[in-house]
């Protein structure tokens, strides 16, 4: 796997996001290099300089003999193409496949699309959401034993809306912290809401809570 660069408020933060990215849940398959430790703005919220790493999954198998998990890499990621390319066809969208990555527990696909990218994302990444379900489900029903998770981005969509969701975070616990009043975000999926309680964990002077049921499951960020 190459290396790819992730940024944090501090450098666990960035391995944390590469961790997640990648599909990995122990730190000592991550291999990293520090390119920049970052540096808190004055009011300790938000950087004034992030922290940046490079990194990728560490490779720990050393056997040059074929191994039955590389049939069923090659299936997955067959199944998951043809599947896509079906439901394009169907919904008659200018779509197709830009790059398949695999890890230990995701199959990464970036998908490309010269005019129908906005279409395939939709509001808040909610089609994009929809459809990443659907080729699981599909992918599933195809594929015996597999239990990894498909992971479905176009045009960098998943980076720019973390990116967009650590500064609506930011902004809304300094709200919070001159306002005195709890404020809640809208409703996120799981991951999402995840992003939030990391970006604000180290805020001693407010705090976050998950409320609510099912889709409408948000953020609360209240002060301490």
């Amino acid at each position: 796997m190459e290396f790819k660069e992730f940024e944090g408020k501090n450098i666990e933060e960035a391995k944390q996001k590469a961790m997640r990215t990648i599909g990995i849940s122990e730190e000592e398959q991550l291999d990293f290099e520090v390119i920049d430790e970052g540096k808190l703005n004055m009011f300790g919220l938000g950087t004034s300089r992030p922290a940046k790493i490079k990194a990728r999954f560490k490779d720990t198998s050393y056997s040059s003999e074929p191994s039955s998990d590389n049939q069923t890499q090659n299936e997955l990621s067959k199944a998951a193409e043809n599947i896509l390319k079906d439901l394009f066809s169907l919904m008659d969208l200018d779509a197709g496949l830009a790059a398949i990555e695999e890890t230990d527990s995701r199959l990464y696909i970036d998908l490309t699309s010269p005019s129908d990218a906005g279409l395939i994302i939709g509001g808040k990444g909610k089609t994009l959401e929809s459809l990443q379900f659907l080729v699981n489900l599909l992918v599933n029903r195809k594929v015996d034993d597999n239990s990894k998770k498909i992971v479905l981005n176009i045009e960098s969509y998943r980076e720019k809306r973390e990116e967009s969701l650590k500064n609506l975070s930011l902004d809304v616990a300094a709200k919070v912290i001159s306002s005195g009043r709890p404020q809640a975000l809208d409703p996120m999926n799981p991951f999402e809401r995840r992003l939030v309680h990391l970006t604000l964990q180290n805020e001693n002077r407010i705090k976050t809570e998950s409320e609510g049921e099912g889709e409408y499951r948000q953020v609360v960020v209240k002060p301490v």
